[in-house]
């Protein structure tokens, strides 16, 4: 990274690296001046001091540019237009800063006055204690006390708490101490003592101040964010450091001595230290210190409260003064970096807050599995994404794009309405003006300005490894993980983080339905019983599904609507609530429970319907979002039972802790309750607990399914009971953080596990849609098939006259039966006369056409190949050596497919059977011209089988034909044979060879 930004550097124009030519603060950048202080008021001392430190830097730059070896510093452009006069202060400003310097001068003075008088009678009485000597050893008390109460506002220290400050130095970080000195060169401002780097997105002047300091300007230093370095541009952070840099020019005695001033009554007012305690603690006991204290402290406590109302008047005042210094401040880097920069580093310092905050949360979430990032700034990028989305404002942030340097000045980039909605701190108590007010200062004299749109991290040598010292700063002071504790990879970590984003941020089709709220579907039995007795049906289901999430914006927004107000109205509650306040409440309390009807009849719906698709199409998945749900509900109920617990715990630790500073008097008996109160959080906590040692985790990502929840949410080893009549600090300590960390888990599991169900529905209405779709015929074009003609070969007929055989016929001799039981004889064909067995194989293919008949076996004679168009799978077999000698072939059928004779079965051929009827007497039909059949010899045949046949059916003890098994003949149907009832014949298809005539034609 540092290579990329020497390139840049390198690549930077000269014009917008250096002031340009004949710019200077003399044209348009005039010297900030104290207000009502001008040139003749200055020190001459200095200003001497002022014209050589402008020397030496002078000099110094001179040096840099003589020096080839140099590194060029990348500065943007300055505008060339300012207005004359523009850094000038208000009148506005003079007025509100004068009075406030009166007024806190006057504070001042009396309140040293009451500081010597107290030590004059305290003195007085020590010298005079010869006469009334008990009323002077009081006077001494109570003339001490007020004296050490008063004097110890001017010695209590303020350490600057520089925990999460680095303080960086211009051997490390060369450019961009260049760009400061440059910058402070430009504007006439003093340089910073020391220059600090501190995580979040804000930059400060940070005074150090004392009680000589009154008297004497403090030094500053400067602190810069490395968070606003991460969010915005080049000239942006120009103009922010301008504006801090404007503050250090602004009236250096008068902001110091209103800052000291200040801070002294504020901790004569506001703060504790070892006197108060002391008092408080005297007031306790049942002794006379009880007394020295009520008599102490009761004056005190006027004293106190008349201080109060003095703090107040003076705060009001500086508050003032410090909205018209932010103003001047803003109007100094309009000068040094234009209108539009001023007010798009408000914008992209606010979004890049946001965006910190959100890159907390997600960090956060990656420390509960052990991972911990080596830059912060990385997924503070990445958390934009994420900002906007969950604001459902794709642009949030950015800025508008100008093409000219002088567009803008009719911009309005923030809003007034909407920022005075949104801000719930009065303007009389704000430090700072609103973003509105802001813009409407900057370009009330417009400045254009060329953009440098490079990211200040330019200005940094080696970044990446700022950013991770600083990361490991903020782990080490904020989520406090142990000393040398490895940081991973921060793509590894946002590879987590994505992974989470995506279980728990919800499609925009689903309308903020389920934005922060809980699922109440109802009880789960009761509607799988409902499923059970009545289903819905496939139009009904159609119906909700396409109507399901009507309604769902509306409700939600009355949702995020109605929550803001109720808190909105608790909290305005001071004391006992009016009548008129409570009325109020309980409307909003009565639109929020007719709202949360409607979204409870919602997941009821979004339940019966999906649960009902699920059981259609997809078996296995219905059992799973059913035990989805479950594990839904028994989580929320979870995070419900700890916030409950946490909230009640947190509320008498709170109050306990007031009636310590007696803020609140509730009495000794008040112990009891806390400690109660306590004991019931354990209770529920330990509750919690055993409850989800017999829970589960779905399949979640960053989660492995089936782990136990109670190695999630609980930290540690469980806190154990307390003692029945007190409980240690460390105890309640660890008993809040493991009911906060329960808290705060179940909660992130909750919107997990909301993403898991919705994802999981989703897939079920997918399958279910697709199986309710219509599927289409695919039609497939039938290519024609150019047939091979070949020529018909001609063979004369061979004429042979038959040769007429008269039959023989003999009387039949009748054969006594032999009667078995239970069994009946079967002629076999080996025993049957020859005239019998002709009948036999005529009336077998008649009686059975639907039989098949099986396979051929290895020592049959292969069938031959038959032709047909099977319409009816019930349909009678084609029947094997039918056709002997026909080729196979493909004939086209209706429906434009074609069928061939190979995948049909074959038959096995019939053995043949000694002194049987040929086959072509049982009426097939041979296509073999070398052995023609007459239909004289037919007959004749069919006579003498007919005559048999009578005589053999009246011998007892004899089967009919019929019965005979079937698979010793081969079936042979006609081709007039009828069809069962209800069944559609086969077709068979003969086929003749050309210039044969065919056998069925008579």
């Amino acid at each position: 990274m540092s290579t990329s930004k020497e390139q840049e550097i390198e690549e930077l124009p000269p014009d917008e690296s250096e002031p340009k030519e004949g710019k200077s603060k003399s044209k348009g950048k005039p010297v900030v001046k104290e207000p009502g202080a001008k040139a003749a008021k200055a020190k001459s001392g200095k200003e001497a001091k002022a014209a050589e430190e402008k020397g030496t830097r002078a000099a110094e730059r001179s040096r840099r540019e003589a020096d080839p070896n140099a590194r060029r510093v990348p500065y943007p452009a300055s505008p060339d237009d300012v207005p004359e006069g523009l850094t000038d202060y208000a009148e506005s400003y003079v007025k509100q800063q004068n009075l406030l310097l009166a007024g806190l001068f006057l504070f001042l003075m009396l309140y040293i006055g009451a500081v010597l008088f107290f030590a004059l009678v305290g003195t007085w009485c020590v010298w005079s204690l010869g006469h009334w000597f008990l009323i002077k050893v009081i006077g001494i008390v109570f003339s001490s006390f007020f004296f050490l109460y008063l004097v110890k506002g001017f010695f209590k220290s303020h350490p600057m708490d520089k925990e999460m400050h680095i303080e960086i130095t211009e051997d490390e970080h060369p450019v961009l101490f260049k760009f400061i000195e440059q910058l402070c060169d430009e504007l006439g401002a003093p340089l910073p003592n020391k220059v600090f780097v501190s995580p979040d997105v804000n930059a400060a002047v940070m005074p150090r101040t004392s009680l000589i300091n009154l008297f004497v300007e403090p030094k500053k230093d400067l602190l810069i964010g490395l968070g606003l370095v991460n969010s915005c541009n080049l000239s942006e952070f120009k103009a922010v450091l301008a504006h801090e840099f404007g503050h250090f020019s602004q009236s250096a005695m008068a902001s110091s001595y209103t800052y000291v001033a200040s801070r002294i009554i504020g901790d004569l007012v506001e703060g504790e230290d070892w006197f108060d305690r002391m008092i408080n603690w005297s007031k306790k006991q049942d002794n006379a210190f009880a007394v020295f204290g009520h008599v102490v402290g009761a004056p005190l406590w006027i004293t106190r409260k008349i201080l109060e109302q003095c703090y107040k008047i003076i705060t009001l005042q500086r508050l003032a003064v410090s909205r018209e210094r932010e103003f001047h401040a803003d109007l100094v880097a309009v000068s040094a970096a234009g209108s539009n920069a001023v007010v798009h580093c408000l914008l992209r310092t606010d979004f890049g807050h946001q965006c910190f905050i959100q890159a907390l949360n997600d960090l956060s979430t990656a420390i509960d599995h052990k991972l911990y990032s080596n830059d912060l700034y990385l997924h503070q990028d990445r958390a934009s994404a994420v900002v906007r989305r969950k604001k459902k404002e794709l642009e949030l942030g950015l800025p508008p794009a100008f093409k000219s340097l002088h567009e803008g000045k009719n911009t309005e980039v923030f809003d007034a309405e909407e920022e005075e909605m949104t801000d719930e701190i009065p303007p009389m108590w704000r430090t700072h003006p609103s973003n509105s007010d802001r813009e409407k200062n900057a370009k009330e004299q417009f400045v254009g300005a060329v953009v440098d749109h490079r990211s200040p991290w330019v200005l940094f040598d080696a970044p990446a490894e700022i950013k991770e010292r600083m990361t490991y700063k903020f782990y080490r002071m904020v989520f406090k993980i142990p000393k040398n504790t490895d940081l991973a990879d921060a793509a590894k970590v946002q590879k987590f983080i994505d992974n989470e984003h995506a279980d728990t941020t919800y499609d925009p089709k689903y309308k903020g339905a389920y934005d922060d709220r809980p699922l109440e579907p109802g009880d789960l039995g009761e509607l799988n019983t409902i499923l059970r007795d009545k289903p819905w049906d496939d139009d009904r289901m159609e119906k909700v599904l396409t109507k399901l999430y009507d309604g769902c914006e509306e409700h939600a927004e009355a949702h995020a609507e109605l929550y803001k107000e109720a808190q909105a109205l608790r909290s305005s509650i001071v004391g006992r609530p009016s009548s008129k306040l409570k009325r109020r409440i309980e409307d909003v309390e009565k639109k929020q429970d007719e709202n949360w009807e409607w979204f409870k009849s919602f997941d009821r719906r979004v339940y019966l319907l999906h649960v009902q698709m699920a059981s259609q199409v997809a078996k296995e998945e219905k059992e799973e979002l059913i035990e989805r749900y479950r594990f839904q509900l028994e989580v929320q109920r979870l995070y419900q039972e700890s916030r409950a617990a946490f909230n009640e715990a947190d509320k008498y630790l709170t109050a306990h802790a007031m009636n310590q500073r007696n803020e609140i008097n509730l009495g000794p008996e008040f112990v009891g309750e806390v400690l109660r109160v306590l004991r019931e959080s354990w209770k529920a906590l330990k509750k919690i607990i055993k409850d989800a040692r017999e829970i589960n985790l779905p399949a979640m990502k960053n989660f492995e399914e089936g782990e136990s929840l109670v190695d999630f949410i609980l930290e540690g080893k469980m806190v154990p009971e307390p003692p029945l009549d007190y409980a240690k600090g460390a105890w309640i300590n660890k008993l809040m953080t493991q009911l906060q960390g329960v808290r705060t888990k179940c909660f992130r599991l909750h919107f997990k596990s909301v993403g898991g169900i919705l994802r999981l529905q989703e897939q079920i209405a997918t399958k279910w849609m697709a199986a309710r779709e219509p599927i289409g015929a695919e039609v497939v074009e039938v290519e024609p098939i150019e047939a091979e003609v070949i020529p018909a070969e001609v063979i004369p007929d061979e004429l042979m006259e038959a040769e007429v055989i008269p039959a023989e016929v003999s009387e039949a001799e009748p054969i006594a039966a032999e009667v078995t039981s239970a069994t009946a004889s079967v002629v076999s064909q080996a025993e049957t006369p020859k005239a019998i067995a002709a009948f036999v194989v005529a009336s077998s293919v008649a009686a059975a056409p639907e039989l098949h008949s099986p396979q051929p076996s290895p020592a049959a004679e292969p069938a031959a190949r038959v032709n047909v168009f099977d319409f009816d799978t019930t349909a009678p077999e084609p029947i094997a050596g039918a056709i002997a000698s026909a080729p196979p072939a493909e004939m086209p059928g209706e429906a434009g497919f074609s069928l061939n004779a190979e995948s049909a079965p074959q038959p096995e051929p019939a053995k043949p059977t000694p002194g049987a009827v040929p086959v072509a007497a049982a009426g097939l039909f041979s296509l073999d011209n070398d052995a023609p059949v007459k239909q004289k010899a037919e007959k004749e045949a069919r006579e003498v089988a007919e005559k048999a046949a009578q005589s053999q059916s009246r011998l007892p003890g004899v089967v009919p034909a019929s019965r005979v098994v079937a698979s010793e003949a081969k079936p042979t149907p006609k081709t007039d044979t009828k069809p069962a009832t209800g069944k559609r014949p086969a077709i068979r298809i003969t086929l003749v060879r050309p210039g044969e005539k065919s056998p069925l034609a008579k």
